[in-house]
């Protein structure tokens, strides 16, 4: 098994202290650091950041958090603080994974995108790949039904563990940077999916079965005509092409398309909210990443300002991309609130390549 160590984001375009859960941790540590010192009974300042707290929140152990049943062994962590120190409770384990959870969210593209997903119990996992055609043949009556082919290919996915250790210092923790601490654990989810949908991209990118040959793609909105170009390409070859990923340049091309300008609706048109795509393009959904690579595709950057230049990848997603989860998104339990907290790490067991070559397209800016 491989192990790769993801880099905490250099670019952080989502702003953490605005999610929920960064900053319910946020007060959640406030707590502890309060019972750490000795002052939780009569402290003013405690029982206000405990009445803050959505009536709502359970408690419960990370295996229960997981689990299926979202009632097992909850109860309501307000009233369980109000008499209880925090350290005797798993509120804080829950919500670090609650929390990672919030930042992973936010950056959800292949796992969002619809992509083949496959759960596995091993370090690696063999798929075969049917075929393109979709039509069935014509049988004469009483004649034998014919073999489609036996000669299937196949796909392999040997799974790597993702793993990243939020910055967290002894000194952050000592000098109550709450609100620092929660941010660098949001994160840290973020990252580790982050790195599943840079894998996800070099891997399509690398294998395309199709590449658009659309040019002039200097001129201001030409990005529509090549995702035309790219959906042609996929649909040539008996696929359906659902599915648009973008680099931020790509679609910044796509909105000064002025045939973009308008959505057609029953009985006339309305004007789009500036700045906006539709949300569907060419009946496909879309997403924007800008975490591609210097070398995307082993060549190419993913940008979309320059010739060569891979700016979007078009694709039937669940016959294009698969995902081998082993284990999902994880944090190792602490116990030891102010000693532990700077010794988290969050992982990810899981492998992604691309399935049918040709149920993918990249988009290619080409002068």
């Amino acid at each position: 098994m491989k192990e790769i160590t993801v880099n905490p984001m250099g670019h952080r375009p989502v702003d953490a202290r605005q999610d929920v859960h960064a900053r319910l941790l946020s007060s959640l540590l406030q707590i502890a650091q309060i019972d750490h010192t000795g002052e939780r009974l009569g402290s003013r300042q405690r029982r206000d950041l405990v009445r803050r707290i959505p009536a709502e929140m359970g408690v419960s152990k990370i295996d229960d958090f997981m689990s299926n049943d979202p009632t097992a062994g909850r109860y309501q962590a307000r009233e369980l603080l109000l008499t209880d120190a925090i350290e005797s409770t798993s509120i804080i384990q829950e919500q670090v994974l609650r929390t990672v959870i919030a930042g992973a969210e936010k950056f959800q593209v292949i796992r969002d995108a619809g992509v083949a997903w496959y759960p596995t119990k091993s370090n690696a996992l063999r798929v075969p790949l049917g075929e393109a055609q979709r039509n069935a043949d014509i049988v004469a009556e009483g004649s034998e039904i014919p073999d489609r082919t036996m000669d299937y290919d196949k796909r392999d996915f040997t799974i790597v563990k993702y793993g990243v250790k939020p910055r967290i210092s002894f000194e952050m923790i000592e000098d109550g940077l709450v609100d620092v601490v929660a941010e660098e654990i949001f994160y840290a989810g973020a990252a580790v999916e982050n790195r599943l949908n840079y894998d996800a991209l070099t891997a399509l990118a690398t294998n395309a079965g199709n590449t658009t040959t659309t040019g002039g793609c200097a001129g201001a909105g030409i990005a529509l005509s090549v995702l035309r170009d790219a959906k042609g390409l996929i649909k040539a070859d008996g696929f359906i092409a659902d599915t648009i990923i973008m680099s931020g340049e790509f679609e910044e091309d796509l909105l000064l398309n002025s045939n973009l300008a308008y959505a057609s609706y029953a009985g006339g048109a309305e004007a789009i909210r500036a700045g906006t795509l539709p949300a569907s393009l060419m009946g496909m959904k879309w997403f924007v990443t800008d975490n591609g690579s210097t070398t995307v595709d082993g060549t190419n950057p993913w940008e979309y300002g320059s010739s060569a230049d891979v700016g979007a990848i078009v694709m039937e997603a669940k016959r294009g991309c698969g995902v081998a989860m082993r284990r999902d998104r994880t944090v190792k339990k602490f116990e030891d609130i102010t000693r532990e907290l700077q010794t988290i790490t969050v992982t990810m067991r899981a492998d992604v390549n691309y399935l049918h070559a040709n149920a993918v397209a990249k988009c290619n800016w080409i002068t």
